[in-house]
């Protein structure tokens, strides 16, 4: 074969493989958008129907924080929290509580952090982010500004005990959290990272284009 021939040949290779790339770029940052979106809709709909009993709120907002993290990874997470949080009070009539909002960021910054512990397994990386957000966040942060703002005059360590009962409810959330890791898992959706597995695999050596695996 000749030079020329060769050439041409590795023209063409690089050619196709550009394009396959920009295609899969595109696909994968269409389908980044559009999850970014439904988990910011699922934490403006887990907030309408959350059930808030002053000083504690029987919600599932968790589940779309903790996923978003796991699957999009921090940044998108908090623009999830961001536009969730504020559009759900927006609908709901009532003001906006800056601190609470920077405040409820925090959760998907620890579940993102845990989970980079590849150590452990999946579920016990979650038990683990949602432990230490409950502790740093539920009954420290969040219980200081709720008090603060709305109940002054309300004994603080009454109001904290009072608060516990959002312990279990946020592990629940967990729970449900893990069913679902599982079962994304399970059915190839993602990898055990947390991974979307969207276009196969492309890779990109000598001129060369992998086409992607099939599962």
């Amino acid at each position: 074969m000749s030079n020329n021939t060769q050439q041409e040949i590795a023209v063409h290779c690089s050619s196709a493989g550009s394009g396959v790339k920009n295609r899969l770029t595109i696909k994968n940052s269409t389908i980044f958008l559009v999850l970014t979106a439904v988990f910011a809709a699922l934490t403006v709909v887990f907030k309408a129907y959350s059930v808030n009993l002053v000083f504690v709120v029987f919600t599932f907002t968790y589940i779309a924080w903790f996923l978003a993290a796991i699957i999009l990874g921090p940044g998108a997470a908090i623009l999830v929290v961001l536009a969730g949080e504020t559009l759900g009070v927006i609908l709901g009539g009532s003001p906006i509580n800056i601190a609470l909002l920077f405040s409820n960021m925090l959760f998907p910054i620890i579940m993102w952090l845990c989970w980079q512990l590849r150590f452990f397994k999946p579920r016990i990386r979650i038990v683990i982010a949602m432990t230490i957000s409950v502790a740093v966040i539920t009954m420290g942060l969040n219980a200081c500004i709720i008090h603060t703002v709305f109940l002054p005059h309300m004994q603080f360590s009454v109001f904290w005990l009072q608060r516990t009962v959002q312990i279990p409810i946020a592990f629940i959330n967990a729970g449900i959290i893990i069913i679902i890791v599982d079962a994304l898992v399970k059915h190839k959706v993602i990898d055990e990272n947390g991974k979307l597995r969207l276009a196969g695999n492309l890779s990109w050596k000598e001129g060369k284009v992998k086409k992607p695996l099939s599962s």
